[in-house]
């Protein structure tokens, strides 16, 4: 044997091992196949983890215990739960103070629109009924009512001045449901400007709510008024619904009508208190209004998400 020659039984030889002229059959025994687990060799790197390489491009399984990084603040944490009071009003007036010239500004154009429809379609509109179109006597004895003309004109007048008074309505509610936007924007961390409330994201269908919602309030406060207030107040988180979960119209208020039953105790608070606070600032001579208003809507949005398990950023 040479010191060119392989050793015998040597099995780590392939045929392009053996010098030039060596036939195949002189090497030793084939290699058996290799193991199912088996890895192919590398150049270089960190060996594999247990149980194979993983797919090329991936990361594999996470190591057994691993647990998820938390949600970043201010991100829903799960389903609803029970609001704290405390912590919305403290929540709302540290946003407010923080987005006081955007909020103050629209609470003003707000009211403005509200002071118009006041003066050009409400005192006409009294005037017209109260006045009938003659003088009103009546008998002190009979209790006769004379004196009273009403021809169609006195009906067509009124008829048009009260569609005029429902129209503005409609206009003020759909403009002022942008202040539930904007309070809906700031809790997701977002900034407002005063354009939001001449922004309708949602076209029509913003005017077709405050319409449903007019509607649904004068209907319950003719069905001898208590239907009336059972309805504001059900609905008072429609255009809660419809801005920050995309609803539509009749949706929207089935929903809020379906989160104050499950949240009875906390929504009624949420919905009185809110009010209570938004009129408060109506015995500062309207001016509290300013302040008030806004700090009322960014507190009812932080009850809002709060029963809804939605995003409230600090």
């Amino acid at each position: 044997m040479t010191n060119q020659d392989p050793p015998p039984g040597d099995d780590q030889n392939r045929p392009d091992d053996l010098p030039p002229g060596r036939p195949p059959s002189e090497m030793g025994p084939p290699l058996p196949p290799p193991p199912p687990d088996a890895v192919p060799p590398s150049t270089g790197g960190a060996a594999p983890p247990p149980g194979g390489v993983p797919p090329m491009g991936g990361y594999g399984a996470p190591p057994p215990g691993a647990q998820p990084p938390p949600p970043p603040p201010g991100t829903p944490t799960g389903p609803g739960g029970q609001p704290d009071i405390g912590a919305g009003f403290s929540w709302a007036w540290a946003k407010f103070q923080a987005n006081a010239a955007p909020l103050v500004v629209s609470t003003l154009i707000i009211g403005a629109l509200a002071v118009v429809a006041y003066l050009i379609v409400y005192l006409p509109l009294l005037a017209i009924v109260g006045g009938g179109g003659s003088e009103i006597s009546v008998d002190p004895v009979t209790g006769e009512i004379t004196g009273f003309s009403a021809g169609p004109g006195f009906f067509v007048t009124t008829l048009v001045s009260a569609i005029g008074l429902f129209a503005l309505f409609i206009v003020i509610q759909g403009v002022g449901s942008n202040l539930v936007r904007m309070s809906l924007k700031i809790a997701d961390g977002e900034e407002v400007a005063v354009g939001d409330l001449f922004t309708f994201p949602r076209g029509g269908s913003t005017f077709v709510t405050a319409i449903l919602l007019a509607l649904g309030t004068a209907v319950g406060y003719l069905l001898c008024f208590l239907p009336g207030i059972v309805f504001a107040w059900g609905a008072a988180f429609t255009f809660a619904f419809f801005y920050d979960k995309g609803l539509a119209p009749v949706d929207a208020i089935k929903a809020s009508f379906t989160l104050f039953k499950d949240n009875l105790g906390p929504a009624i608070l949420t919905v009185l208190l809110g009010g209570l606070v938004a009129s408060a600032g109506v015995l500062l001579c309207f001016v509290g209004v300013i302040v008030s208003a806004p700090i009322a809507q960014l507190f009812i949005v932080h009850q809002y998400r709060s029963m809804t398990g939605g995003r409230i950023t600090a």
